[in-house]
């Protein structure tokens, strides 16, 4: 979990023409992570990351940046990878809230 989360925070990629602030698969995975409530390696933060991160520091940064994702770039990376676009859309729908839910957790 804590290398999702440094993907997250410190990733950069191309998607089309433009870069991209968060690879959408990336996002979609700690949000699972978050939902079981896995702890990430405070180790592997605090050293592995392009600067020091404790737990609470890189939720905090994380919520940032998703606050600033727009949902329709988020869907472009995501849509091709589900059959049942419902689902998905549902999932985009409320990932911001649901992120902020489960953030306290681990704060």
């Amino acid at each position: 979990m804590a290398g999702k989360m440094l993907a997250c925070l410190e990733r950069n990629f191309q998607k089309g023409s433009r870069e991209a602030e968060i690879k959408g698969r990336d996002i979609y995975d700690l949000l699972w992570f978050m939902q079981q409530k896995i702890r990430p390696l405070e180790e592997k933060l605090a050293k592995d990351g392009e600067k020091t991160y404790t737990v609470g520091s890189a939720v905090i940064e994380l919520a940032e940046k998703i606050n600033g994702i727009k949902i329709a770039h988020l869907a472009e990376d995501l849509l091709p990878f589900f059959e049942q676009r419902s689902f998905i859309e549902a999932w985009l729908e409320g990932f911001k809230e649901n992120f902020r839910e489960y953030m306290k957790y681990y704060l």
